[in-house]
């Protein structure tokens, strides 16, 4: 099953300092170690894990910096990564879209839809999120709608430590 993640996973599991992180790490794993899952992204999320790592002054990311991240997050061995191409415009969102904040996930769900992907289970329009399952994982009931914390300055190399089992950015600062 590929899971296509939306902007606070991604950020969660690429940011140490992301209040989700532990919560989306252990699904990660989980989804990782049932073997048959894949990790999806799309240009959409790709661009908002940039753009909040990267506009945040507290983080002193540079946009460089936070693709670097996220390349690496991508080609991590444990974690198979894969990349939707979105080519689905506005004009079919669903209709449970009401607000400007559920256009984000109307439109990723009908990405997700249309590739054969489902949606992490704290998003709007996953079928957990619907369902009963959601009020059975309490870890999952604040992760929707969340801001990244504000942390005190650290360095790149302790924040941006991602899972165990993605490689360290640090290993190779001069490429940053």
């Amino acid at each position: 099953m590929t899971h296509l993640l939306d902007v606070n996973a991604l950020v969660a599991v690429g940011f140490r300092e992301h209040e989700f992180h532990q919560r989306v790490a252990r699904w990660v794993r989980a989804v990782a170690k049932a073997g048959s899952s894949e990790l999806a992204t799309c240009s959409i999320t790709e661009l908002g894990f940039v753009r909040v790592l990267a506009q945040a002054p507290q983080y002193g990311i540079t946009v460089s910096q936070a693709c670097e991240l996220l390349r690496r997050l991508k080609t991590t061995p444990t974690v198979n990564f894969t990349f939707i191409t979105d080519d689905q415009d506005i004009s079919n969102l669903p209709g449970w879209v009401r607000t400007a904040k559920e256009t984000t996930d109307g439109h990723l769900k009908q990405l997700a839809d249309a590739n054969g992907a489902i949606l992490p289970p704290w998003t709007s329009g996953s079928p957990a999120h619907s369902s009963s399952q959601r009020n059975d994982n309490p870890d999952f009931d604040e992760i929707r709608s969340t801001e990244l914390d504000q942390p005190e300055p650290q360095t790149l190399r302790s924040r941006a430590a991602l899972l165990p089992f993605v490689p360290n950015p640090q290993s190779d600062r001069r490429s940053m």
